[in-house]
């Protein structure tokens, strides 16, 4: 096994989430050619593959090598926004008298508003442990190559890669304080307090087995973590916690019970309370508004509280709060007792001070009436160093150690460097400052510093 540097040479803009792995790029290859090599069907668990992939890739501690991905320091970086948007005209069609129902919920006639967070670099890179000429023809064999999301209309696309043999093996920590990549705290100790409920295999979208993992920073260029030594707290000893159950013991007084059978893993939250439920049942509990059928296409079960989080009401208690074991903090909207001309600042110092929180504890910000199902999409956080918010239909990431920085940061450019704040925070400043400003600091720090700093 050689230590290996990949580097990908982009002609397109990416988007691609900050935790995207080397190791699920490959094994997304890997496991296309086996399947159709033995004709294997439906989902394929990564553990049971362990023993195969440890001969062309690492595997340490029940880990599989493959860090996430970085930027180097002499990269230029902007961010792109796109957005993208759907409405049907149902009267139109309606009048042609089809003979079919038009649901824009779902199917070909359905609305929605979509909004990518691209960025716009030269190359990114990862490092991997691994057999070089093995993944060489992984690589090789699949032709165009492309990278992210939304690659079917054009995001993502490699121009052209290389891979190198390095002489440090860092594709697992950067050092004993920062992850390469999650890492389970079942076999791993690291000095860190960045804790988050993840899985510890490929594919990392699937909402079952999540575990507590430590995990990287969310800088784009290597940036040590130092969050041990600075006050955060943390919660090392615990099992996954549901999100949709965390908030239904709090906001739902009367508890809820469908009298369905077979347990299984909720295909909503991944809670291990599931039950299974007819498309008959789904359609009358989930209403018109549900739109979220890609969810359920790997299970058939859900549990109580995600059944709970999808109602009205649930929807309406928990918006704009924070969710602790003994409190319900709101910061947003007509609950938090705010006039509403005070109301940014308000939200300013609760995203400012968010160390002082205590673990577990769940954030929901759903800042738009259309944002449906947030509840079931959140993630309850384990740590103050890093803190997961769900704002909408988006699930922020949001580094407290590095946020606290920025905030610095920002007013130094803002004040010091006469830089206008709307320059910086759109991703298109292009002179040093705000280069340097964007490595550090990814797009989810920028979007919370929206909030925070005027």
């Amino acid at each position: 096994m050689e230590n290996l540097k990949i580097t990908f040479n982009l002609s397109r803009p990416i988007i691609l989430n900050r935790y995207f792995t080397i190791d699920s790029f490959l094994l997304a290859i890997w496991f296309d050619k086996i399947k159709k090599e033995r004709n294997i069907t439906g989902f394929i668990n990564t553990k049971d593959y362990l023993d195969e992939i440890s001969n062309f890739i690492k595997v340490i501690n029940n880990t599989i090598s493959g860090s996430i991905w970085y930027i180097s320091h002499d990269n230029p970086i902007a961010y792109f926004n796109n957005s993208i948007f759907k409405k049907t005209d149902v009267d139109f069609f309606r009048k042609l008298n089809l003979g079919k129902k038009i649901e824009t919920n779902r199917g070909h006639f359905k609305e929605y508003f979509l909004k990518y967070n691209a960025i716009v670099t030269k190359s990114i890179y990862f490092y991997i442990a691994g057999d070089k000429n093995v993944i060489e023809s992984l690589l090789r064999g699949i032709g165009n190559l492309f990278i992210g999301k939304k690659n079917v209309i054009g995001f993502g696309e490699i121009k052209d890669y290389s891979i190198e043999i390095i002489e440090t093996d860092k594709s697992f920590v950067l050092n004993d304080s920062t992850p390469a990549k999650p890492l389970s705290c079942k076999y791993w100790n690291i000095k860190s307090h960045k804790l988050m409920f993840y899985r510890e295999y490929p594919p990392y979208w699937e909402k079952s087995d999540k575990t507590l993992c430590y995990m990287p920073t969310t800088s784009l260029v290597e940036t040590m973590d130092k969050s041990y030594d600075k006050g955060f707290k943390s919660v090392l000893n615990t099992d996954f916690i549901s999100p949709s159950e965390f908030a239904y013991e709090y906001f739902n007084k009367e508890k809820i019970s469908y009298n369905y059978n077979d347990d299984g893993d909720c295909a909503l939250c991944g809670n291990k309370k599931g039950r299974r439920i007819t498309k008959e049942i789904f359609e009358k509990v989930y209403r018109k508004d549900f739109t979220d059928y890609p969810f359920l296409s790997g299970s058939g079960f859900v549990c109580d509280a995600c059944i709970w989080s999808l109602t009205q009401l649930a929807k309406t208690a928990a918006e704009g709060s924070i969710v602790e074991h003994n409190k319900i903090t709101y910061f947003w909207g007509d609950k938090t007792g705010i006039e509403k001309k005070e109301r940014k600042l308000y939200v300013a110092k609760i995203l400012s001070n968010l160390s002082d929180l205590k673990p577990p504890f769940l954030i929901l910000f759903r800042h738009k009436r259309q944002n449906q199902h947030y509840i079931f999409k959140g993630t309850v956080s384990i740590s103050t160093a890093l803190i997961p918010i769900q704002f909408g239909d988006d699930t922020l990431i949001v580094d407290n150690e590095i946020l606290i920085d920025a905030i610095k940061d920002l007013n130094i450019l803002i004040h010091d460097k006469k830089i206008q704040k709307g320059i910086i925070l759109s991703g298109r400043g292009y002179d040093k400052y705000s280069q340097e400003f964007y490595k550090k600091y990814d797009a989810t720090i920028m979007q919370i510093l929206n909030f925070i700093v005027y």
